[in-house]
């Protein structure tokens, strides 16, 4: 797996509302994405990335630097605002870069060739789904997300519905075993467009931890608590330990905790939960 932060919440923040960037540095979030692709329509885009040029030269790195800034794709309807998109990202100490609307392999390693920031690809298109065991496959890609309003709009399945749930599953399913196949980041999980419902978000962020993911994509700084609550899990931690200490203790990689067979692979789970390989 790539050695970088393995952040667990991603916060957007759009390019046009700046002034809520401290706040979100502030809310607990891991890391903060800065969108300048869907959140700024075209015809402010270059008024946009002067102000946010000049918003992060005098931004404190030292106190928060985990910062994502989502671009153009290199197909968007104005085809400089990837290019300029390009020239802003290598002027920024930024964390990484996320590439939205991926269709194909072509597309992130025409990216790839212009930074070395890490690269999280986003599938927002059936197309981008079947083209997925070669975007995997691109030198420079962190990790795979998705977009679900994009993709499932294109699919005329609308998001809430079990056709919906189904798509969705299926979608994780390809991310979670091409993400494992090219040794990337565990994909990240597609945002909860609905920030009112706590509820149905946790709902939802613990379907996704289910399936094995390593991170959510969140809207709003009241989503970064719910996460948070969500990625420690007490229990599981607890049975981590009794396996690893029972490990450590008798040198034996088949026993039983708490009623439970342990055998290697389980060990293994448990050095991993604990932050131990």
């Amino acid at each position: 797996m790539m050695k970088f932060n393995p952040h667990q919440s991603y916060l957007f923040v759009p390019a046009t509302h700046l002034d809520r960037m401290t706040k979100a540095a502030g809310s607990g979030a891991d890391a903060i994405i800065i969108d300048l692709e869907d959140a700024v329509s075209h015809d402010i885009k270059d008024d946009t990335r002067k102000k946010l040029l000049a918003f992060l030269d005098n931004w404190d790195w030292d106190s928060f630097s985990s910062i994502y800034l989502r671009i153009n794709a290199p197909n968007h309807a104005d085809d400089l605002s990837f290019a300029k998109d390009i020239t802003l990202l290598n002027k920024l100490p930024l964390f990484g870069v996320i590439l939205p609307k991926v269709k194909n392999a072509d597309m992130v390693a025409q990216l790839a060739k212009q930074t070395d920031k890490p690269i999280i690809a986003m599938i927002e298109s059936a197309t981008g789904i079947l083209n997925l065991s070669k975007i995997a496959g691109v030198q420079g890609v962190f990790a795979l997300s998705y977009g679900c309003l994009d993709l499932l709009n294109s699919l005329d399945i609308s998001f809430g519905t079990c056709a919906g749930q189904v798509m969705m599953d299926k979608i994780r399913c390809d991310l979670i075993l091409h993400s494992a196949a090219n040794n990337l980041h565990a994909p990240i999980e597609t945002i909860y467009p609905n920030f009112h419902d706590e509820a149905g978000f946790i709902k939802f962020s613990r379907h996704a931890w289910a399936f094995g993911f390593g991170g959510q994509l969140l809207i709003h700084p009241r989503q970064v608590t719910a996460i948070k609550d969500l990625a420690i899990n007490p229990k599981q931690l607890d049975f981590a330990k009794k396996v690893y200490d029972t490990y450590l203790k008798t040198g034996q990689v088949v026993f039983a905790v708490d009623g439970q067979m342990v055998d290697m692979p389980v060990i293994t789970w448990a050095k991993k939960l604990l932050g131990l390989q």
